[in-house]
């Protein structure tokens, strides 16, 4: 069997001249244990596209549970394959870089919710057939910082859809779209959608009742209609974004960079860690 990497003591030396230590210092023998295994069951298919960071992101929102990760894992290089992205690329500088409108305008910052667990908060918008890889891509790198913590990994998140500024506009992909997000693994333990109007919260009812005829997806259960005041309950003050009243952050490109930049190592092999 091929091993992963480097042993654990040498990404531990490392960290001593970092100022944050990579992600993978943190997790369990029962987590290395189960990323191990969804990546030989993948080379045992001879499976395209393998990467550490995003077996290790899939394998632990969806708690350790081994096929489901695989599975899971597809679903989202499928996603990548179907939108043409670049598979080696996507956490780049180069790439988020390319990305500044959309992190600028629909994506937000929000440290974490009073749990201690990460989350993502979206500024919902129409999107036109032209920009849909472009919007996929940027919303699979946010979903990847967002998920560079271990306890939003190991718990779950809190995700945020805010539409009060979104125009009420039917394009006609939005079922294509919401097929697609279904891919990306999730966890949230609240899912809220805010200021949607009428047209907006009739056209998600639709499409939740059409995708529950072909996923069983438990996201699906936890999407609830809300008020920001909803939303100020579960997070604190200070981490609301600016324009309402939380605390100036880095800008979400940069965020987005130095989360990432948590994944630095490769996953190191169970086997060389003496426990």
């Amino acid at each position: 069997q091929e091993h992963f990497g480097i042993q654990l003591g040498t990404i531990l030396a490392r960290t001593k001249m970092d100022k944050a230590p990579p992600i993978f210092t943190g997790f369990t023998a029962e987590e290395l244990n189960a990323c191990e295994e969804v990546k030989r069951k993948l080379k045992d298919e001879d499976f395209p596209f393998i990467r550490d960071r995003e077996i290790c992101l899939c394998t632990l929102v969806s708690k350790l549970r081994v096929d489901k990760s695989v599975e899971k894992y597809k679903g989202l290089m499928k996603t990548v394959k179907e939108y043409n992205l670049d598979f080696e690329k996507l956490g780049s500088q180069e790439n988020v870089a390319s990305l500044r409108n959309y992190y600028q305008h629909n994506y937000e910052v929000v440290p974490k919710d009073n749990d201690g667990l990460g989350v993502m908060w979206i500024n919902g918008d129409t999107i036109e057939v032209e920009k849909e890889s472009e919007i996929v891509n940027a919303g699979i790198v946010y979903w990847m910082a967002v998920h560079s913590d271990l306890a939003t990994l190991r718990d779950g998140m809190t995700f945020i859809i805010d539409s009060s500024t979104a125009p009420d506009k039917k394009v006609g992909n939005e079922r294509k779209l919401q097929k697609t997000w279904l891919t990306i693994p999730l966890r949230p333990q609240r899912f809220y959608l805010v200021g949607a109007s009428a047209f907006r919260r009739f056209l998600t009812n639709a499409l939740i009742r059409v995708a529950r005829l072909f996923s069983n997806n438990k996201v699906l259960d936890r999407i609830r209609f809300a008020t920001m005041e909803d939303v100020r309950a579960a997070i604190p003050p200070e981490n609301m974004p600016p324009k309402l009243g939380g605390q100036k952050k880095q800008a979400t490109e940069a965020w987005i960079l130095d989360r990432l930049s948590l994944w630095k190592e490769p996953l190191p092999n169970i086997n060389k860690i003496v426990l």
